[in-house]
């Protein structure tokens, strides 16, 4: 496989749905963790799930424990997508390369 380096406006990509192979939705983009690499910052990998909206302001903790307490909270459970396993040929409708049950997942119960 030819590694590709293209730019992606990441602002466009956040909250879009990730699709697996069948189409099926696992969960919106909601953080991207990357790296300096000289004068580049690189995508590292895709924080996918339904509440990773949380992490992305950085209270997780807090707001989890809230939510738990008033009952509002079932156990969390998100995606670590690797750079090279998502597909953003299309932007706006960003598709998983291979297996969801490969991706590692995080867990917040």
């Amino acid at each position: 496989m030819t590694l590709r380096r293209s730019k992606v406006h990441l602002e466009l990509l956040l909250s879009k749905k990730v699709l697996d192979q069948c189409g099926r939705p696992i969960g919106r983009i909601e953080d991207v963790h990357a790296e300096s690499i000289g004068d580049d910052l690189v995508v590292k990998e895709y924080l996918v799930g339904p509440h990773a909206l949380i992490e992305r302001f950085a209270i997780t903790i807090k707001v989890h424990s809230i939510l738990k307490k008033l009952g509002l909270l079932r156990p969390i459970q998100r995606y670590k997508i690797p750079w090279d396993n998502l597909d953003l040929t299309n932007p706006d409708s960003p598709r998983l390369i291979g297996d969801v049950s490969k991706l590692t997942k995080i867990r917040i119960s």
